[in-house]
This record gives C-alpha cells, structure tokens and sequence, in this order.
C-alpha cells in the first residue's frame, strides 16, 4: 500500500513538471517512435520481362525537447524497406528470356575443364530442385550445371519472383511478401462486395447443322469468365452484340492458344476429348457475343459463368435464344432439370414485373416469365372471418417436462451440438452456400472429406466452384454430420496454406450447418441482398 502510494505521488509530481514546463515555454512533449515518409521509389533492376525496385523508410525515435536527449521509448512496427515489382511488359519478341539471357553469360567460358559455346537453360525437374537455382545445360545436353542463385525479379512461379535467392511471393499491389488477393470482382484486397455471380447451363435443341447458333452476350465489365463445352460442336466468341454482330467477324482459333478480345485475354484450350474451354480475367471493355458451331445433330451443351459489377445487374437474365435451364452442375451421365443460379435473383412476386432495363441482355427468344410463388397468400372466406380465433396468448400451454440430456452410451458419438445464431456466423464465414453431398470419404489424419456439389451461393470471400470438397476435421465422431444424398446450408471457413501448398474448406463442431428448406432459402437471401447493413451492425 505505501509503494503504491508513493508510485501515484511520482505520477502526479511528473504531470506538474510536465504542466509548468509547458507554460514556462520548454516545449516539452512526450514522443512516440514514428516512420517517417517513404522514401521514391529506386531503379528498376531490369528494363522488361519484371524486376525488382525498392524504396525505404527510417524510424524516427521519440524525444524530449528541452533537455536535447533522445529517449527510444517504444520501436517502430512494421518493414523499414518495401520491394515491388517493375518493368513487368514482355520483352521483344526475339529477344531472350530472363533465366537463357542468365545462361548465356557463361557461353565460351571454361566450366570445370569444360568450354561450351552455347547454355541454355535446363528446365528438366530432376535436375533443377530449387525454383531459384539458375541451371543451365548445353545444347547437346551432355553436361548440366547450375550456376548459383538467379537475379532478382525472376519469375519462379506464376505468383512469385526470385528474390535474394528465395521464391517470395507477391500480392495484387505487386509488393513482395504481400498477402492481398484480388477477388471475383477484379478489385484488389476486395471480398467479392462490389459484383454478382452469373452461372448459367445453356441447353438447346435447337440450330442449323453447320452454322452459328446465338448463345449468350457477355456484357462489358464481366471479370472470372469461364465457358466450357461438352459436345463435339465448336465454342466461338465476337466482339458486339446483335444485331452488330455477323458470322465474318473474328472468330476464337481452334488451336489452344490466347485470344485478345474486349480489352482482355482469353485461354482457349481443347482437351483430347474435344471438350473445349474458354477462360479470361477481365474486366471486358465491351460486350461478348458467345455462339456454337453445329457439327452434330443433337442438344447444345454450354456451361458459361462470370461475375459483374451490381450497378450492371441485369436481374433476370436469359439466353440469345428458346433455351432450357437446367442445374448448374451437369454431368456426362446424368442431368437435373433442376434451376439453380449463382447470383442476386430478384424474389419472385405476385405484382407486376420489373421494367426491362436498357442494359439487359438482348434476347432471340421470349423472355422467362415472372410467375406467382408457391407461398402465396389466399383470402380467408367469410365463414372464417366471423369466428375469430382465440388470441394465442390467452391459451394455456401445457407444460412439457424437462428431459434429462442423454448420457452417450461407451463407444457411441456424443450428439453434435445445435450451433445458433445464424447472423454472425453468416457475416463472419468465408462460405455460406446451399449444397448437396455426393459422397464422404474418410482421409488420414482422422479426417473426413464430403464431395458436395454448390447448388447456390449466398456468400463467398474466394472463388467458388461448381464442385468442391468439404473437410470435417474428425471421422470418428464427425460434426456436423452430413448424409450422403441429403442439401444443407453450410457456412464454414477456409484453411489458407493446409499442406503449406493448398487451400480447403473446413466445416467443424462450431460452425453453423442446418438441413436445406425453402424457408432457410428466403433468409438468406434477404440476407445477401442486405449483407452490408446488416453485418455492419453485427462485427
């Protein structure tokens, strides 16, 4: 007690000082260690193909003023230096490569006895086990050798560059060690907030044998886009739209190959099988027009996604042709009539139809027509409106006994606990989606891992697909427990670096999992369209 006493005498003895010194003009103020501003940003180590460029900051202690001491009492939090990638254009097209530019400084040079007049680089996998390890051979390849670590700035994966001997990664800002991502919206550090999915399964029988038939048009602005076919029939896709749009414009190749179309580039690719996709990042700085090339008699199978922007939303979306939804996740040996969307659909009423916006997509057929829902309410008749019904709070409820909980028998599961509260974890969950599981498999390490097929998202912080595998993290006794064959609405999370190489969706004792009902459907979303309001209050 009288240490503390004469600790809060020191305390108020400092304040006074403090206090007096002020009015008597010292100035003194107690300071805190603070960065200072970065400094430019320096050269770029290479002049194309990326390199490295830095830029620094120093701390800045804090001090008395007065008494011309400097006092470090608290370090500055955070990298003093920053490395951001430059320069990323491709370098001329005869010119070479970063890693055979590297090797070819060692051309007509003694190695170990050995002078070779021409290196190149070796990119054989069993001899080169560090990305960053620059190995070279000769051309006849009758010797290999590596010759240190590769510069600076040397791509080793698609989202890392050689750095000081090391694959560091870097994030969408091109600042190395950065963990921001860009999301489905094409904005970087984004949550998938600004855009809304479209997934759609385009089937028709309909078309002239070895012509063009219309599928879709791909608006401007669409990011993430992916078309796939499965048919022997040909993907094509033109700039424009109808009527603008005319079969001498320019067509996808059909060799695998990149296409620049819209202000972005397409990845076409076709496998053995002759299944055919089309793949692009985006943003599109103008409209797409998709179509198929009949080359067999039969149905059109086209399988097309991709995300826009909200103030482009074009509510109910349609085809450029009579066509015949059916689910978003089809299969070569079984197909569901079942509609299912991954995007902000408009609910259903039994008023008038939102008016057609200028934006929407054009359409050779006749448009979806709104119809009344399931649930919708009937007049009550007059005899029952002369007996009013007896107020629910009048009535006497019985009361139910209180049930002692069950104690697990030995060697049984103890049941899964109820998780409640289904607005804060669908605020902070990375997924909340309504799935079907197609099969569980138990895994090693006491895991199990659920195929499931996403039958509708209503969040999601990462780019989901049509199949995905759901982790349990025990077999023995897993929760929540999933039946094969059986929907659910699932909100779990996503393990970044699981294996240090891979990324997975978790759903464990403490996430919320109920059985799928057309009632839970309406909650949600209510709740995506209103996701920002409502999670503001929540987090």
């Amino acid at each position: 007690m009288r240490r503390l006493r004469v600790t809060r005498q020191i305390t108020i003895l400092s304040l006074l000082v403090t206090c007096a010194a002020f009015h008597l003009g010292e100035g003194t103020s107690f300071g805190y260690a603070r960065w200072s501003l970065w400094s430019s940003w320096g050269p770029c180590s290479r002049t194309c193909g990326g390199g490295i460029t830095s830029r620094e900051r120093t701390c800045q202690p804090g001090y008395y003023r007065g008494d011309g001491l400097r006092h470090e009492g608290s370090r500055c939090s955070g990298n003093f230096v920053q490395h951001m990638l430059c320069n990323k254009q491709r370098c001329p097209a005869k010119s070479a490569n970063s890693v055979e530019e590297q090797c070819s400084q060692y051309n007509n040079k003694e190695i170990f006895g050995h002078r070779a007049k021409h290196w190149v680089a070796d990119d054989n996998p069993t001899h080169k086990k560090d990305p960053c390890e620059l190995r070279c051979r000769t051309e006849d390849s009758s010797l290999s050798y590596g010759f240190g670590k590769m510069e600076n700035g040397t791509r080793c994966v698609s989202n890392g560059v050689c750095f000081r001997g090391r694959c560091t990664k870097f994030g969408c800002d091109d600042i190395l060690g950065s963990r921001l991502v860009t999301d489905m919206c094409a904005i970087c550090g984004g949550r998938n907030l600004s855009c809304v999915q479209v997934q759609q399964m385009y089937s028709s029988a309909h078309g002239t044998f070895h012509d063009y038939s219309p599928v879709t048009v791909i608006p401007t602005g669409a990011t993430n886009i992916r078309v796939e076919e499965h048919t022997k029939n040909f993907l094509a896709l033109l700039e424009g739209s109808p009527p603008n749009v005319t079969t001498d414009a320019r067509f996808a190749p059909h060799m695998p190959g990149e296409l620049h179309l819209a202000g972005t580039v397409f990845t076409y690719n076709m496998a053995p099988d002759h299944n055919e996709s089309f793949s692009a990042l985006g943003p599109t700085t103008g409209p797409l027009t998709l179509m198929t090339f009949l080359t067999e008699d039969g149905s059109q199978e086209v399988l097309y996604e991709y995300w826009i922007p909200k103030e482009k939303d074009l509510g109910g979306r349609t085809t450029l042709s009579t066509t015949k939804r059916r689910t978003l996740f089809p299969s070569r040996t079984e197909r569901s009539d079942k509609v299912t969307v991954l995007h902000d659909d408009p609910e259903a009423t039994t008023g008038k139809p939102r008016s057609t916006l200028d934006n929407r997509i054009p359409t050779l057929g006749k448009e979806n027509k709104w119809s009344k829902t399931s649930g919708a309410t009937v007049s009550p008749s007059v005899s029952e409106l002369s007996t009013p019904p007896v107020p629910s709070i009048l009535r006497k409820k019985p009361k139910k006994p209180q049930k002692k909980p069950r104690k697990p028998r030995p060697g049984s599961c103890p049941r899964c606990l109820r998780v409640k509260n289904q607005l804060e974890h669908y605020c902070s969950s990375d997924l909340a989606a309504h799935i079907k599981v197609l099969s569980v498999e138990p895994m090693e390490r006491g895991e199990v891992r659920y195929d499931v097929a996403v039958l509708e998202s209503f969040r999601n912080v990462f780019a989901l697909q049509q199949r995905e595998f759901l982790w349990s993290p025990n077999a023995t006794c897993p929760c929540p427990k999933l039946v094969v064959g059986g929907e659910y609405v699932v909100m779990g999370h996503l393990e970044a670096n699981y294996r240090r190489k891979e990324s997975r969706l978790v759903a464990n004792d403490k996430s919320f999992v109920r059985r799928f009902n057309d009632k839970r459907r309406r909650q949600l979303r209510r709740l995506r369209r209103r996701r920002n309001e409502k999670c503001n209050r929540t987090l």
